[in-house]
Order: structure tokens, then C-alpha cells, then sequence
């Protein structure tokens, strides 16, 4: 693109975000993820340094503690910086608390501040960030400006680039430069924004703004680590209320795991998987592996007595005999198999994939909040692979033997009765030895997959964050342990039981035709013991993965259909929301996070939901979608169009509401394809909401190129946050539902295609009814009313300019801190 820009040490350089370019640059390439180079001159500037702190749009944490190298005093003080210490307060296990992969138990300005805290934390000299205060308010904004990104910030002896929206960043700027039609150009910056944290007290509207106005007191274990001494797991003890603050999902130290267990499979599993076959199934295969065997058992009989005959006669017609049952036993062999596959194996295979995505689908939110991605991918794949190969050929391969073994017991006593006294003491000797490897077996099978499944997720979080693992040299070597499986071929037994045979058919004076027959089952029955042994242990220990999949099918479901209601193809027709005394947790048994929410929406109502990081306005879509528990005990309800929710189809309600998340869901292909999911919609349909949209303007679509056939890549990495968010608006309008909630769809957007989506939403769903989760305080004057949300609780609910009247109000202190003057 041959872009030229130029900033020194120590001073500040920002790129305000314009939708159309600013992800063509990826300025993540910082840290050897250039697709091509910007400009060799601004790469050889660049490499002179020793390092490059990278902020990226998309947060990657896993430990509130992992994300930093806490060995140093540093970290106290930038918890301070980044306003995190009353946040690890509230977390169960202080800054030890494990998040997960996809850190489920942080709000987005949570987030983004741990992101921020860990660019910090590394100290270089070049500091690259993506938007770091998109997702925040503007009291957090003007602390993070002040303690962190202005002249006077932590960082103000490094160079800093970013890419923002924010007027009050940009005017601290000592080069400002502007990316359009995928050029760079320098240009004035804007007035400067006084940013004063210290400014007068609203009344402490929230424990945070407590934790920005000051420095916080110092916690337990805080900024006091040692070097080379571990994060102290227990929780620090803060000077607040934690029975009133935590509006997060707590997560416990360890998750509950079905992984490991020392227990024996139980005999009801094995009857389970059996029972899956179809109806008959494993009689008909054991039928035919019986009459298999027989057929090979009087293949060999003829072969004795065509040795007979020769003795005798010097020929013998039983040959054709021999053939012909070998021939047929051949045949019934392969039948055998194929039989146990098609009516036994395949469908008790479909039937426990189905029963696992089920449950994984199906599950409640809390599940995921408890079970980290690894353990998941476990289950579809390394389990799910067992039950398809290993499991299946065991039961398969069992039976075989089983039958087999049997046979030649049979034959050799048949033979030798007298051989009945050595083969039960023996046989006793090997199923003893079979229970001591059996449990070993299931042990060492246990703690493969255990280990699997951190080894997944990790492969995973190092997918998500590899730009983050890179730019901060944190390359990290995984080694997994490996466990030899034990091998015991028990060869002594085989050659007792051989020389007893031998032994005693000798001292019989057995014929030799006789001889070689029983001789033939002895070598062959020794051989089944060993395979049996191990086959029998083999098929326990996969069996782990069975019972594996089903602890997770059998997760509580969501909802009971049977127990809810279909509404009608017209529901709702009058959409009115109302909250009546609603409360609800992220858990049963967890502390609220909603508490006693009591307000209603009229139908075509726009609202706006304010409040603080961490206030539950997030939570508040969620209870909608009912993906929280309700706290029956409590009472409370929510309706639409006068219809509990909790009495309503949990898919059909799903429908019913069009939601736009900060982060929705694109998948590789066509834009037609992200558009019509179902393939229900016309082409004239999907154009139309494209051009609502301006799809062909802000994807720079030529006139001659079809925008339903743009290729997107697997997870719309080749579009922009924008991009993304204006596919997932066309959506909404071709779903035509009339309840549209947006999630910070606008948060990380620059300003014309915020515009954009603003409009669209303001006209084309005009008469819907539509609410609003935004940090833009005055993009949420403009709505009928506005919702402000304290600790989980309404605070505030009545029209923007009725709430403005009362100087002292939550929303008017939101406006004084976003210095919003012709509201303030």
C-alpha cells in the first residue's frame, strides 16, 4: 500500500479507526504477523527496539494472574493503573481465579482492562494498541486516559500507537493520522479534552467509580509477591461488600470434572451400549459367529479323518469335506462383521453422538462457565474416535473371542476329559491376573484422557491468542507426559498349560490324528487367554470414554418442551416487555446478579441501558433470552405480550428475539450463506437488506460484483469489526422480528458506520420495540427512555430528559463524566 508514518519515542501516535481499512492494516503485524510490509522504513525504526506490547481487539486471558509475569512489584501498581483491583476483589479466588479460555466470568470492560494490564505489565518500549477503550465507560475512559495511556500515564516513556474512536484520546495525540481509500495521511488533532480524575465526587455511584476517584487501599497479598513464589490462592480480603458486589459469575477453584474416577465401568454401561443396537442385533451376531466357528471346528474334524483314511486306505475323499467348511466359514466370518457393524456398532455410535451434542446443546450457560473448551473437543473427538473405533472393534472382537475360546475348551475336553483339571485352575490364575492389569489399565486410560483435555484447550487458547503469545515471547513448551501401556503376554502360563497337555496325551497314548487336533486348540487356547486378558482390560479401559460422553449427555437441560407452550406464528403481536420483581443468577445457589428488577417496555419503545462495568446490563439479555437461573424463590416473572416467558417454547422464544452481540457469529463462505441461514429467503430479499445496510459502499464492492457472493473466511477474519456487525444488522432485518436487542454492537466502530447502523435502527425498526446495551451515553439520550443499572438493580427508568431534571441522578453523573455539554 506503500503507507509512510513516522513516530517518535516517547510520544503518541493514533489511527482513528475507519471501517473500510483499518483491519486491512492489522496493526497486530507488529509482532511478525505482517501480511506484507507497511513500509520498510517504518519496519527498520520498528527493530531497533527489544520489544512490542500488543493490545488486540480480541481480549485473551485465561488466569486473572497468568496474564502478567507476577514475580514483580510492578504488578501493584498496575492494578492501580488499569483500575483492576476491586474486580479481583470480587472474584472468588482473588487474581488466582481461573477465567477460561474464552473468559466467560469478565464483562467486556473487564476484558479489555486485563488486556490493557498485561501490555502494561510487559514493560517494552513500543506499545501497540486496538482500540483500548472502546468497550469501557467514560469514568473508566478518563482514568485510563490519565493513568495509563496520557503524557502523564504509566506509559508515558513508551511509544504508543493506537487505533481509536475517541475524540478525548486523539486530542492527546502528538501525530494523528487518518486511513482512508488505503492511504495514510497526517492531520490537525481535535482540541484537547481536559481528562481530570480527581474531578468533584457525583456521590460514588458505584463501587468502581470509588476505585477511580482514589487509589485503592492496598490488598492482601497485592504488589507484595516474591520472586519465584507462587500467586497465594486464597482470596484477598477486601474493604467491600461482597454480598452486594459481584454481579459476575463466580467460578469455583476447580471445575467439576468427569475426566478421572477410580472406579470400576460399570456392568449397566455395558448393557447400555448393547441395548443400543437394534432390537436383536447381538443375538443374530452371535448366532453367526457360532455357526462360523462350528463350521471351522468341523473343517478340522474332516481334516482328522481324512488322516484316518490315509493311514488306512492311502486317500480320502473328506478333503472336499475340509474344503467345503473352511470355504463357508470363510464366508460367515465376513459376514459376522459385517452384520455386527450394519445392525450393532453404527447405530449405537449415531445414537451416542447424537445423545452427546444433545447434551452439549441443550446444556444450561452455566455449564460452559464450569467446563473449559478442551474438556468439550475432548468429548467430540478423542472419546467420540474410542466409541467408533476402539470400542466398537472390542465388542466385536470380544464376541469373536469369546465364541472362539469356547469352542476350543469344548474340542480339547471333548478330546481329554481329564484336561478339565488343569485348564479351570489355570483359567482362574489368568482372570486374577486379568483384575490387577485391569485396574492398572483403566488407571493409565483414565489419566490419558484427563491429560488430553488440557492439551486440547490449550491448543486452543494458543489458536485464539497466538498474536498475544507471540509479541510477548511467552512460546512456552507444553510437554505431555507419556504412560506405557502394560504388555504382559504372560508367556509362562501359555507353556504350562502347553506341557501339560502335552503330558498327558502322551501318557493317554492318544492317537496322532487325535493329538494334532487337541494340540492345534491348546496352542490357540493359550493365545485366547493372553488376547482375552488384554482385549477384556482394553475394552474397559475405553469404555472410559463412553462413560465419559454420557456424564455430559446427561447434562440439565435448558428447558423441559414437554412442559412449555408453542406460541403462535404471531407472537408477540403487541411486544410489551415487563420485568415484575425479576431476579436471577448466573448458577443455582449463586448470588444474584439481578435483583428485584421491576420496569416495563411498551411496544415500540426504543431503550437504552446504561450503567457502570459490571452493573448487569449484559445480564439483563441474558434473563430475557432466559439464559439465567431465575430465583423462584423470590417470585418474579418476565412477559411478552402478557405470556410468561418461562411457559414459552425456550427455542420458539429464541426466535422470537433478534439479538445483536459486540461479537456475532460469521462463518466461512458466502455472504449469502451468513445471511440466509436456513436457505429460506430470495436473492431479492438479500439484496434488499444489503442495501439498507450499504454493504456494497462499506465493503468496497464493485458495481459489477455480485455482494451475495463475497467470500468470507472461517470466522470472517478478512473483515472488520464493522464489517461484521453491519452483516449481523442485515441479518436482523431479514429476520423481521419484532423485539431487537443490541449488545455494544457500536462499541469498537468509527463513526460513519456507527452512523450507519444507528439509522438503520432508527428508522427501519422504528416500530419495533428495541433495546439498547451501550457505554455511548449520548448515543443513549437519543432513545424514549433509558434504563440505568446499578449492582444489578434498576436505578433509574423514565425518559432522557426526565432524568437529566434531577441533577443528582446516575444518568446525569454519566453525562457529567462523558462532558457531554448541551446535556450537562
Amino acid at each position: 500500500m506503500g503507507l509512510v508514518m513516522q513516530a517518535k519515542d516517547s510520544r503518541i501516535a493514533l489511527v482513528t479507526q475507519v471501517i473500510k481499512q483499518v483491519k486491512q492494516i492489522k496493526l497486530g503485524a507488529l509482532q511478525n504477523l505482517f501480511q506484507r510490509k507497511v513500509d520498510e522504513q517504518r519496519f527498520q525504526e520498528l527493530e531497533k527496539y527489544k520489544a512490542v506490547a500488543f493490545l488486540n481487539a480480541c481480549m485473551y486471558v485465561r488466569t486473572s494472574s497468568s496474564v502478567y509475569l507476577s514475580t514483580r512489584p510492578f504488578y501493584n501498581q498496575v492494578l492501580d493503573a488499569v483500575s483492576l483491583r476491586l474486580d479481583l476483589a470480587r472474584l472468588p479466588e482473588g487474581d488466582a481465579t481461573m477465567l477460561g479460555g474464552t473468559g466467560v466470568a469478565l464483562s467486556g470492560g473487564q476484558k479489555s482492562r486485563v488486556a490493557l494490564a498485561r501490555a502494561v505489565y510487559a514493560r517494552h518500549e513500543v506499545v501497540v494498541l486496538d482500540d483500548p477503550l472502546a468497550a469501557v465507560d467514560a469514568k473508566v475512559r478518563s482514568h485510563l486516559i490519565n493513568h495509563v495511556l496520557g503524557p502523564q500515564g504509566i506509559l508515558k516513556d513508551s511509544l504508543r500507537i493506537f487505533t481509536t474512536s475517541s475524540q478525548a484520546l486523539m486530542s492527546y495525540s502528538d501525530a494523528l493520522y487518518v486511513i482512508s481509500n488505503r492511504s495514510l495521511s497526517l492531520t490537525e488533532r481535535p482540541p484537547r479534552v481536559h481528562q481530570d480524575v480527581t474531578e468533584p465526587d457525583h456521590g460514588n455511584t458505584s463501587e468502581e467509580s470509588e476505585s477511580i476517584s482514589k487509589p485503592s487501599k492496598p490488598l492482601i497479598n497485592y504488589g507484595s509477591i516474591k520472586s519465584n513464589s507462587p500467586i497465594s490462592a486464597t482470596a484477598p480480603e477486601p474493604d467491600i461488600d461482597l454480598e452486594s458486589a459481584p454481579l459476575l459469575p463466580p467460578t469455583t477453584k476447580t471445575s467439576p470434572s468427569t475426566d478421572f474416577g477410580g472406579a470400576p465401568v460399570r456392568f449397566d454401561a455395558y448393557m447400555r451400549f448393547l441395548k443400543l443396537a437394534k432390537h436383536g442385533g447381538w443375538i443374530i451376531v452371535l448366532i453367526t459367529a457360532g455357526a462360523s466357528k462350528l463350521l471351522d471346528i468341523l473343517a478340522v474334524f474332516f481334516l482328522k479323518l481324512s488322516s484316518d483314511e490315509f493311514e488306512r486306505q492311502g486317500h480320502s475323499f473328506k478333503l472336499a469335506y475340509y474344503s467345503a467348511c473352511a470355504l463357508l466359514g470363510g464366508v460367515l466370518s465376513a459376514i459376522f462383521v459385517l452384520v455386527a457393524y450394519y445392525i450393532c456398532v453404527i447405530p449405537a455410535s449415531r445414537s451416542i453422538h447424537g445423545e452427546l451434542t444433545q447434551g452439549i446443546l441443550e446444556a444450561k450457560f452455566s455449564f460452559f462457565d464450569t467446563v473449559n473448551l478442551g474438556q468439550i473437543l475432548n468429548r467430540f473427538t478423542n472419546d467420540i474416535n474410542k466409541v467408533d473405533s476402539s470400542v466398537s472393534a472390542g465388542f466385536i472382537s470380544l464376541v469373536a473371542l469369546c465364541v472362539t475360546a469356547s469352542a476350543s475348551i469344548l474340542v480339547i475336553v471333548a478330546a481329554t476329559p481329564l484336561s478339565i483339571l488343569y485348564l479351570v485352575p489355570i483359567g482362574g490364575v489368568y482372570f486374577a491376573i486379568q483384575s490387577y492389569y485391569l485396574h492398572a489399565c483403566r488407571q493409565l486410560r483414565r489419566l490419558e484422557t484427563l491429560a488430553r483435555g488440557p492439551i486440547l484447550n490449550i491448543a486452543n487458547e494458543i489458536r485464539v491468542g497466538a498474536p498475544v503469545i507471540m509479541t510477548f515471547d511467552q512460546t512456552a513448551s507444553f510437554k505431555e507426559q507419556s504412560r506405557n501401556v502394560i504388555d504382559d503376554h504372560i508367556r509362562l502360563l501359555s507353556s504350562i498349560i502347553q506341557l501339560l497337555s502335552a503330558i498327558l496325551l502322551l501318557w493317554l497314548q492318544t492317537p496322532a490324528s487325535t493329538l494334532g487336533l487337541v494340540m492345534n486348540y491348546l496352542i490357540q487356547i493359550t493365545s485366547q487367554f493372553n488376547t482375552f486378558v488384554q482385549m477384556r482390560a482394553t475394552l474397559e479401559a475405553d469404555m472410559t470414554s463412553v462413560e465419559r460422553i454420557w456424564s455430559y449427555a446427561a447434562n440439565t437441560p435448558e428447558s423441559q418442551p414437554d412442559d412449555e407452550a408453542v406460541p403462535s406464528p404471531s407472537w408477540p403481536q403487541n411486544p410489551t416487555i415487563t420485568f415484575n420483581n425479576y431476579s436471577a443468577s448466573y448458577k443455582a445457589g449463586d448470588i444474584p446478579c439481578l435483583r428485584g428488577l421491576t420496569f416495563t417496555i411498551s411496544a415500540g419503545e426504543h431503550v437504552a441501558v446504561v450503567g457502570r462495568t459490571g452493573a448487569g446490563k449484559s445480564s439483563l439479555v441474558l434473563a430475557l433470552l432466559r439464559a439465567l437461573e431465575h430465583d423462584s424463590s423470590r417470585g418474579g416473572s418476565i412477559t411478552i405480550d402478557e405470556v410468561y416467558i418461562s411457559r414459552v417454547n425456550l427455542t420458539d422464544l429464541r426466535k422470537r428475539i433478534t439479538l445483536l452481540p459486540q461479537e456475532p457469529a460469521i462463518f466461512s463462505g458466502t455472504v449469502r450463506d451468513n445471511l440466509d441461514l436456513e436457505g429460506t429467503r430470495t436473492d431479492e430479499q438479500l439484496r434488499e437488506a444489503l442495501d439498507v445496510c450499504k454493504v456494497r459502499q462499506i465493503f468496497n464492492i464493485q458495481p459489477d460484483q455480485d455482494p451475495l457472493n463475497y467470500r468470507i473466511s472461517d470466522s470472517g477474519k478478512n473483515l472488520s469489526g464493522g464489517q461484521i456487525q453491519i452483516l449481523a444488522l442485515a441479518r436482523a432485518i431479514l429476520a423481521k422480528n419484532k423485539i431487537v436487542v443490541l449488545d455494544e454492537a457500536t462499541a469498537a466502530m468509527d463513526a460513519s458506520t456507527s452512523a450507519v447502523i444507528h439509522n438503520v435502527i432508527q428508522h427501519r425498526f422504528r416500530s419495533h420495540t428495541v433495546i439498547t446495551i451501550t457505554h455511548h451515553i449520548e448515543s443513549a439520550l437519543q432513545h424514549d427512555k433509558v434504563l440505568v443499572m446499578h449492582d444489578g438493580r434498576v436505578a433509574h427508568y423514565a425518559a432522557p430528559g426526565e432524568l437529566l431534571k434531577d441533577k443528582n441522578s446516575i444518568l446525569s453523573k454519566l453525562v457529567a463524566d462523558a462532558k457531554i455539554k448541551r446535556f450537562s
